[in-house]
């Protein structure tokens, strides 16, 4: 891994130092400036990542896009207080997102289970029609061990879109957690009958 790792981080000095040559004949560009943050964020350049952000919220002081990146990447550097209250502002500036209150319950996953929880209530509440919005939530409730909510969250996303993806989900659920077999079997039939394969490799995950 340690030389896929140089590699990976030579190409994203590159990349850094593209961003720059671009900036240089456009410093107003805002999703360039983003950009740059986050690569030193993953090249772990902590000081020049915020001096690029800060160039970005300077231009686009509101945008909500650049607060989460912003986020994303001091979460990415282990300071989890300051992400969680990036992802607070973003928020408040959009609080019927159910995307942003999921993004908040992942990072409050590591600070804070009990809030991580009531952020995932924030987007049930908005009632998000999206089934990836649902399987989303109930990802994080199932790492959270909120399996009654998990459930129910994944058995919406089957009910918006009842796809190979969203029922093996919710299998995959009833196996490892529930450990429910005649609900597993069921979504089993349903899956077979869209796609066999998938519902071959859901079955495999009984044990």
């Amino acid at each position: 891994m340690q030389p896929r790792m140089k590699v990976l981080a030579r190409e994203r000095e590159r990349a850094a130092r593209a961003y720059n040559e671009s900036l240089r004949f456009n410093p107003n560009d805002a999703v360039v400036w983003v950009k740059l943050g986050s690569l030193y964020a993953w090249l772990e350049q902590r000081d020049k990542m915020k001096t690029a952000f800060d160039h970005a919220l300077y231009l686009r002081p509101d945008d909500v896009s650049i607060l989460t990146s912003l986020g994303e990447s001091y979460d990415h550097l282990g300071n989890h207080g300051q992400a969680v209250q990036l992802f607070r502002d973003a928020v408040h500036l959009q609080p019927a997102n159910a995307d942003l209150w999921i993004d908040l319950a992942n990072v409050l996953e590591r600070t804070d289970h009990k809030e991580a929880i009531e952020a995932l209530q924030r987007a049930e509440e908005l009632k998000p029609s999206s089934a990836g919005t649902w399987t989303l939530i109930g990802m994080h409730y199932r790492s959270l061990k909120q399996y009654a909510n998990a459930e129910a969250a994944y058995q919406e996303a089957v009910r918006l879109e009842p796809n190979r993806f969203n029922l093996f989900f919710l299998g995959n659920f009833y196996a490892l957690e529930r450990r429910d077999k005649p609900k597993f079997r069921k979504v089993c039939e349903r899956l077979r009958e869209i796609d066999p394969p998938s519902a071959d490799k859901l079955e495999q995950s009984w044990r």
